[in-house]
C-alpha cells in the first residue's frame, strides 16, 4: 500500500474514532508507518480487542 502520511493518518483517526480510541499522538504513529503497516494494520496491533 503506497499512501501519503496524511491520508494514512486521516484513515487512522477515523479508525479510532469509530471505537473510541485516542491516536491524537502522531509521532507514535509514524513507526509503523514507515513499516508499511496499514491503518488498520497499526491500529488492530495496538488495540487488539477491536479487531473483529
Amino acid at each position: 500500500m503506497d499512501m501519503e502520511w496524511d491520508d494514512w493518518y486521516m484513515i487512522l483517526q477515523d479508525l479510532a474514532a469509530k471505537h473510541r480510541e485516542n491516536v491524537s499522538d502522531a509521532d507514535a504513529w509514524r513507526e509503523p508507518f514507515d513499516a508499511g503497516q496499514s491503518p488498520e494494520e497499526a491500529f488492530y496491533d495496538e488495540y487488539p480487542e477491536h479487531k473483529g
